[in-house]
């Protein structure tokens, strides 16, 4: 899932919001087939915990092989 969350004052790459299962789909059109999610936490400027993930990829598809003609309809 994407979400567009803008306010005034709030940086506009802070702006998207997106969930793990979007970070993967985006990596399986680029051949990267084989993902990691890492769930994890740290502590921000002002010492807060936060709640962090990370998606890592692998390359099972070739290169040469990717579909990069996706129509997203």
């Amino acid at each position: 899932m994407w979400r567009f969350l803008p306010h005034q004052g709030k940086q506009g790459a802070a702006w998207w919001s997106f969930n793990e299962e979007a970070i993967i789909k985006m990596l399986e059109l680029f051949g990267f087939e084989k993902t990691t999610v890492n769930y994890h936490d740290y502590l921000d400027e002002r010492g807060k915990k936060v709640f962090q993930w990370t998606v890592i990829g692998e390359r099972t598809v070739p290169i040469d092989q990717c579909d990069y003609d996706v129509d997203p309809q």
